[in-house]
């Protein structure tokens, strides 16, 4: 299972950033629908939610079944002034991140795969379960860029 996991996240993170290298600095602030986050936010947005989630991989990986802590992303965009950032700052860390996520998920074992913690919501979860809800998260707001840009 953890090459097929694999395989999504790497085809969900490289959507995602050819997407999001697509649009123009003039175009951050599209939004496909009025009241939807623009393309800026959802790049922000990412690269927060990938910084959440490389946090669980690492714990996962070299903690007995560590916690996993939910975060808000709605409370993100306030707190991490999305409106007054430029999104590709947030675009090359998500770059970096993903060139060394590849990196670390190439190298793993079947054992570190089977690795667990434990979310509030959803109970023990392998890292397996962990990057397959990282690979859909990505996958959406592929998506999600895909409506920005054709609106």
């Amino acid at each position: 299972m953890s090459h097929e996991v694999l395989t999504l996240f790497l085809k969900n993170s490289q959507e995602f950033i050819d997407l999001a290298k697509s649009i123009s600095p003039s175009d951050y602030g599209k939004v496909a629908k009025p009241g939807e986050w623009s393309a800026g936010f959802v790049i922000h947005h990412m690269a927060d939610s990938d910084s959440q989630f490389a946090v669980r991989y690492l714990n996962i990986l070299t903690v007995d079944v560590p916690g996993i802590v939910p975060f808000d992303e709605e409370a993100y965009a306030d707190a991490a002034y999305y409106a007054e950032r430029n999104p590709a700052a947030s675009l090359a860390k998500m770059i970096a991140a993903h060139a060394y996520l590849a990196e670390l998920f190439g190298s793993l074992q079947d054992s570190d795969w089977a690795r667990t913690g434990n979310h509030p919501e959803a109970g023990i979860v392998t890292l397996a379960d962990v990057v397959k809800t990282a690979a859909g998260h990505i996958g959406g707001h592929a998506n999600q860029l895909k409506e920005i840009i054709n609106a």
